[in-house]
């Protein structure tokens, strides 16, 4: 019995690495999947808030030039305008800065996930080579 064990672990245990690294390397590869998903997204929504604070700047400039030109009457409405306006653009600033700092973060991961991959490999690729010993010497007797 003992001997047919050593026989069915020697025969098998490339194998059941194999599919331990490969079960491994598929929930890596679901992490950086969504990974990738999360960063393209924020990407996108980046590059909306971006227009946005483009457009809401033009119009603080706009609107700071029509105050400088404009007649005591128009002065209040361009300034309740301008001060919106502002506000507007502060708020855009801050969803900026927090989709920065989201990035930096999925960046920070994908890095993280890099690193446990190539550990993992390297581990994978020791086991493989301890087997591949074990397994000569245990032929040669």
């Amino acid at each position: 019995i003992i001997q047919d064990t050593i026989n069915t672990v020697r025969d098998s245990g490339p194998q059941l690495l194999d599919s331990l690294n490969g079960v491994v390397t598929a929930l890596g590869g679901l992490r950086e999947q969504q990974l990738a998903a999360e960063m393209e997204r924020l990407n996108a929504a980046t590059d909306a808030v971006n227009a946005r604070l483009d457009e809401s700047q033009s119009r603080v400039d706009e609107l700071q030039g029509r105050l400088a030109q404009a007649s005591t009457e128009e002065a209040d409405t361009i300034k309740a305008a301008l001060e919106s306006e502002i506000t507007v653009r502060n708020k855009l600033r801050d969803t900026q800065a927090e989709q920065f700092a989201q990035q930096q973060r999925i960046e920070a991961e994908q890095k993280k996930i890099a690193r446990q991959n190539a550990v993992r490999d390297k581990a994978v690729a020791i086991a493989q080579a301890g087997i591949s010993t074990a397994l000569a010497v245990s032929r040669a007797l």
